[in-house]
């Protein structure tokens, strides 16, 4: 059985080249599912960049283990607005800085940011969000972001940036020493 996976050209989602035959047809995988996701949902860069979709479609193709390949985009998006921030974890996507979270996206596909103590009311009653829930926890320093506003990168920047300099500002959490015999 003959598949239709092509390849894609991250540059522009221009698909190209001839018809591949997959493993097995059982194989027919969800990274071909995820990057048509990614493509056929149309999402461009709005702040100009191509390396964000280049790194999105890198990362898609790579590995997509998250349950929600879609948020896990527009995620690797946001971070990709600020320069000084690094995408770390592979099952659960995170930002940190001097070993402080500063937001996470959870196997549910929500979103979570840790807002300095000011800004976390306003952004509740702002975007009618709610603080984040973690195996039954409540966090309090942790928000979450509404699925609306996950899709609109150059608003959820300015959160997305006042978390990063919040958790900047925190005393950084000690490493790990290895023991010596």
């Amino acid at each position: 059985m003959r598949g239709d996976l092509r390849s894609i050209d991250p540059g522009n989602g221009a698909v190209t080249g001839t018809p591949a035959v997959p493993a097995s047809p059982s194989r027919r995988c969800y990274k071909t599912q995820s990057v048509k996701l990614f493509f056929a949902s149309g999402l461009r860069c709005s702040l100009g960049r191509d390396y964000s979709r280049q790194k999105a479609y890198t990362r898609l193709m790579a590995k997509s283990a998250h349950a929600h390949p879609d948020k896990l985009v527009l995620y690797e998006m946001l971070v990709a607005t600020n320069a000084g921030v690094e995408l770390k974890g592979a099952a659960v996507p995170y930002t940190s800085m001097n070993g402080n979270m500063s937001s996470y996206l959870s196997n549910e596909g929500k979103l979570a940011l840790r807002l300095p103590p000011g800004d976390i009311e306003a952004f509740l009653k702002k975007y009618k969000a709610k603080h984040c829930e973690a195996y039954g926890v409540i966090q309090k320093e942790y928000v979450e972001v509404p699925d609306e506003l996950l899709a609109k990168t150059p608003e959820l920047k300015k959160y997305f940036e006042l978390s990063v300099e919040y958790v900047s500002s925190l005393k950084p959490k000690p490493t790990a020493r290895k023991k010596t015999k």
